[in-house]
């Protein structure tokens, strides 16, 4: 889930807001979800080789992804409403 926002984030017009923002297919971008691949990956494998202790680590780390998530719902409503383009981010605020 979190992979598919990075990457409708850079399909829509956040991409074209600053200097240091992602556009699809950059290596920039690649980089994203590479890294936030590698954030869940690496505990899933623990949790999967049997540690059920870890189980507690990937809830800290989902909760995380949601807070951030839902935090950048009304970020880029707020954006979209300033920058008179609200529509075409309803696709990253509805996914």
């Amino acid at each position: 889930m979190f992979c598919s926002l990075l990457v409708t984030a850079s399909l829509s017009p956040l991409a074209d807001s600053g200097p240091h923002t992602n556009k699809f297919g950059t290596l920039g971008m690649w980089a994203e979800i590479g890294t936030v691949l590698i954030f869940y990956m690496l505990p899933l494998a623990v949790f999967m080789t049997g540690f059920d202790a870890m189980k507690f680590g990937m809830a800290v780390l989902c909760g995380i992804g949601l807070l951030i998530a839902v935090t950048m719902i009304p970020v880029v409503v707020l954006i979209g409403a300033f920058g008179g383009y609200a529509s075409a981010l309803l696709g990253v605020a509805s996914l």
